[in-house]
């Protein structure tokens, strides 16, 4: 299974949070591997990322949204982007 996640034409924090995510699915299945990265702006940023998985990840896809609730943790990722968009300002 291929997995592209993409920051669209967002802002800085799209990209920050293609990265987070990337990062939280590698955790949560340690199978997957990066195919392809593009880079955004800043550091630990990409406005793409295409991974690979042998594993069937469509059963974590819910109403249309991924759900990591199990895995990810809001409040620590909100803080991550809150201050990260900060340092733009």
């Amino acid at each position: 299974m291929l997995i592209q996640i993409s920051s669209g034409q967002g802002p800085a924090e799209c990209e920050l949070a293609v990265g987070l995510l990337a990062k939280e699915l590698r955790k949560k299945f340690p199978d997957i591997e990066v195919v392809k990265t593009v880079s955004g702006r800043e550091k630990n940023c990409y406005s793409s990322i295409v991974l690979k998985s042998e594993t069937d990840l469509f059963g974590i896809w819910r109403h249309g949204r991924m759900d990591l609730s199990k895995s990810i943790s809001t409040a620590s990722q909100a803080k991550k982007l809150v201050h990260y968009s900060k340092n733009f300002v």
